[in-house]
């Protein structure tokens, strides 16, 4: 429940980081997890957790000085979290895919996961079905419907441009983030607690 049943009485601020969901530590909590991380700007150490799940209280794009995040709030009795991610990451895009698929009336739960043999990670979207086991959020679109990306060349660098997809999902996430707020607007959060963690890899630290 929750992510492992923290206490915080302001929110607090998760990104999906190899496979976890991590968060700066708790000097207070010497029973959580925690676990370094190793970047190029040195190594870190996270609290961290196998998972994220509570009711989407609302979500929000916002612009912060290194780039544009895609932040869902959630709520799970006392304990208030923040799910943040690059607005343009491959976490943020597996949200977008089966975004308009959630039943937000329902607790949904988020794991960071690596599948088996593949060199990257991925977010699932869970919720949890009529036996009352999670199960994956299927997918809103259908693959013919989402502007392909397109490899360009930047400084030398083939990269994959993303603008196309991104500028879909933005139409569908504008009305996603109305429908949250038609569900979300009974559930009493304090405001957000900015967390000071470093920036760096891809954008993680924090």
């Amino acid at each position: 429940m929750g992510a492992n049943k923290l206490s915080h009485s302001h929110t607090t601020y998760f990104k999906p980081l190899r496979g976890f969901l991590v968060t700066k530590i708790n000097p207070d909590d010497p029973n959580e997890d925690r676990m370094s991380f190793k970047f190029s700007t040195g190594s870190y150490e996270y609290a961290v957790f196998s998972s994220l799940d509570g009711y989407i209280t609302s979500m929000e794009v916002k612009d912060i000085d290194y780039g544009k995040m895609l932040n869902i709030y959630l709520s799970d009795g006392p304990d208030n979290f923040c799910l943040s991610m690059k607005y343009d990451s491959d976490e943020a895009i597996d949200f977008y895919n089966r975004m308009k698929k959630v039943d937000f009336r329902k607790d949904v739960q988020f794991v960071h996961w690596k599948p088996k043999d593949k060199a990257y990670y991925r977010l699932l979207v869970m919720q949890q079905g009529d036996e009352g086991k999670w199960q994956s959020v299927g997918y809103s679109f259908e693959k013919d419907e989402v502007p392909a990306w397109r490899e360009v060349e930047m400084n030398g660098e083939k990269k994959w441009d993303r603008g196309p997809a991104l500028k879909f999902y933005a139409q569908h996430l504008k009305e996603v983030i109305e429908q949250v707020a038609l569900y979300g607007n009974t559930a009493k959060r304090p405001e957000p607690v900015e967390l000071d963690i470093p920036n760096g890899d891809n954008d993680l630290p924090f």
